[in-house]
C-alpha cells in the first residue's frame, strides 16, 4: 500500500510538473511574478509603518522587477531605447576606479541577461536566434574573450602579476564591454523585426543630430553637456543615415529632406571646415558622404576626385600644416606605441594579455612614458590574441556579406533603400574609425568605460542591417505568396 501511495504521488508530481513548468511555463512564471510583487506591496506597507528607508527599498525593488518584466515582454522597445539611452542619458554609476557604468552598459547587460534566460530557461532552444553568417563569429569572440581573461591571469608574467591582481575591476568591466557590443548587434538583429522600430532608429538619429549641430555651428555647447552625448563617430553616422534618405528616398517629403540636408551638411561643415585638424573626425565623414555619392552616381566619383584636387591645389599650404601638425602630435607617436603593442601582442599571441591586459605590460616595461594605441585593431589582437582577432574579423566581414545579400534583393526606392545606403556606407566608415581610434570597442584607459555609450552606434547600425535583410526577405515571400 505504501508502495502504491508512493507511486501515486510520483505521478501526481509529474503531472503537475508537466501542466506547470513544461506545457504552461511562461503563464506559471507570470502568475507567480504576479503574486510576488502583490506579496512584496504588502510587506512594503507594512515595514514602510516602522522604517520608510526599508520601505522605499522594497518599492524600488518592486519596480526594478516590474521593469525587467517589461523589457522581457517588449524587448523591441529595451533595444530601441538604447538608442535613446546613448544620446541623451551619458550618465552612469560610479566604480570607485574612476569610471562609470553608463546606463547604457546597465541596459545593455540588463537586455542580454534577459535573451538568456529566454533561449536556456523559458524556450529552452535557440529558436529565438535568427539564422545568420554573424552567429558564430559573435559568439566564437565572447568566447575568447573569456578565455583570454582568465588565460592572461593564469599565464601572466611575473613583473606584471601584482597589476594584473590589483586592477581586477577594470579588468572584469572591460570584459563586459566586449562581451556586450556584438550582443548589442545580435539583439537588434533578432528583436527589431517592424519597419516602425526600423524607422525609429533612423530619424531618431537624425533629428537628434539636427538639433545638437545647432549650438555646435553657433559655437556654443550642446544643451544639457556633458549628459548630451554626440562624441565618437556620432557626427558620421548622423551624417550616413541622413545622406542616404536625402538620396535614394524618392517618397520623402519636402520638409523631411530639408531636416536631412541640414543634419548631413551641418556635420560635414562642423567636422570637416570646423575641426579639419582633426583625421578622427573629417575622414570617417567624407568617407561616409563619398561612399553614398558614388552610390546615387558613378559619375560622382569623376566630380569628387576633380573637387578633391581643385581644393589641394587652391588649399595646399593649409593642408601640409595640417598634415605636419598631425603626424607630430599623434603620427609618429601612434606608430611607436603600435610598434610596442605589436611586440607584447607577439609574446601572447594565442589568446592575449586579456582585456585591458597589455596596458599594464607597458606600464611595467616603459614605466608610463607611453602612447596607448588608439586602434581598435590593435587593441582586439593584445587583448585577445590571434583567436580572437580573428573571429572580430570574420564578425565585420559577416555584416559586410550580409550588405551583399541585402543589396541583391531590395526595392530600388524609399526608406528601405536609403537606409541600405547609409549603412552600406557605415560599414566601410566603421572599418576605417577602428584604425583611427577607440572608436568601436573603447579601452578603459583612453575612452574609459563610459565610451560604450558612442561605441555600440556601429554595432547597432550593424544589427539595424541584418534586420533590414530579413525585413526585406520576408516583404518578397509574402509578395510571392500573393
Amino acid at each position: 500500500m505504501l508502495l502504491t501511495m508512493t507511486q501515486g504521488v510520483q505521478s501526481l508530481i509529474g503531472r503537475l510538473k508537466y501542466f506547470f513548468l513544461d506545457r504552461y511555463y511562461t503563464r506559471t512564471m507570470h502568475i507567480t511574478l504576479v503574486i510576488a510583487c502583490l506579496l512584496l506591496s504588502l510587506v512594503a506597507a507594512a515595514i514602510t509603518a516602522k522604517s520608510l528607508l526599508m520601505g522605499l527599498m522594497i518599492v524600488a525593488g518592486m519596480v526594478g522587477l516590474s521593469t525587467l518584466l517589461f523589457l522581457y515582454r517588449q524587448m523591441e522597445f529595451g533595444i530601441l531605447s538604447l538608442v535613446v539611452v546613448s544620446t541623451i542619458f551619458n550618465f552612469g554609476v560610479g566604480t570607485g576606479t574612476g569610471t562609470d557604468i553608463t546606463l547604457t552598459l546597465m541596459l545593455l547587460l540588463v537586455l542580454s541577461f534577459l535573451w538568456l534566460v529566454r533561449i536556456f530557461i523559458v524556450d529552452r532552444s535557440f529558436k529565438s536566434i535568427r539564422p545568420m553568417a554573424i552567429n558564430w563569429p559573435a559568439m566564437l569572440f565572447i568566447v575568447a574573450v573569456i578565455i583570454s581573461t582568465v588565460w592572461s591571469v593564469l599565464y601572466v608574467e611575473p613583473h606584471v602579476r601584482y597589476l594584473m591582481m590589483d586592477k581586477w575591476k577594470p579588468r572584469l568591466m572591460t570584459m563586459l564591454v566586449l562581451i556586450v557590443s556584438p550582443m548589442a548587434t545580435l539583439l537588434f538583429a533578432n528583436f527589431v523585426r517592424s519597419m516602425r522600430g526600423m524607422k525609429f532608429f533612423v530619424w531618431y538619429f537624425i533629428i537628434i543630430g539636427a538639433i545638437s549641430a545647432i549650438p555646435m555651428l553657433l559655437n556654443d555647447q550642446v544643451p544639457f553637456a556633458p549628459l548630451w552625448n554626440v562624441r565618437g563617430q556620432f557626427p558620421t553616422w548622423v551624417a550616413a543615415l541622413a545622406m542616404g534618405q536625402l538620396l535614394f528616398n524618392k517618397q520623402l517629403d519636402l520638409k523631411w529632406k530639408a531636416v536631412s540636408l541640414f543634419a548631413a551638411g551641418a556635420w560635414a561643415y562642423i567636422q570637416i571646415g570646423l575641426g579639419i585638424s582633426w583625421l578622427s573626425g573629417w575622414v570617417p565623414v567624407c568617407l561616409v558622404i563619398g561612399v553614398v555619392l558614388i552610390l546615387y552616381s558613378r559619375h560622382m566619383i569623376i566630380v569628387l576626385a576633380i573637387a578633391a584636387s581643385l581644393f589641394l591645389v587652391i588649399k595646399w599650404d593649409s593642408v601640409q600644416e595640417i598634415l605636419d601638425s598631425e603626424s607630430a602630435e599623434s603620427g609618429s607617436t601612434r606608430v611607436e606605441a603600435w610598434d610596442h603593442t605589436l611586440q607584447i601582442a607577439g609574446g601572447h599571441f594565442l589568446f592575449g594579455t586579456g582585456p585591458a591586459g597589455y596596458y599594464f605590460y607597458l606600464t611595467t616595461d616603459i614605466g608610463g612614458l607611453f602612447q596607448l594605441s588608439h586602434n581598435n585593431y590593435l587593441d582586439i589582437i593584445s587583448q585577445t590574441g590571434l583567436f580572437g582577432f580573428v573571429a572580430y574579423m570574420s564578425f565585420w566581414f559577416a555584416v559586410g556579406w550580409i550588405l551583399w545579400k541585402t543589396w541583391r534583393i531590395i526595392p530600388r526606392n524609399g526608406f528601405e533603400y536609403g537606409v541600405f545606403t547609409a549603412l552600406v556606407a557605415s560599414w566601410l566608415a566603421t572599418l576605417a574609425a577602428m584604425m583611427l581610434g577607440d572608436w568601436v570597442t573603447p579601452f578603459t584607459y583612453t575612452q574609459t568605460l563610459a565610451g560604450i555609450s558612442y561605441t555600440i552606434w556601429p554595432w547597432l547600425l550593424a544589427g539595424l542591417g541584418i534586420a533590414l535583410y530579413f525585413y526585406t526577405k520576408n516583404q518578397q515571400l509574402v509578395e510571392a505568396e500573393i
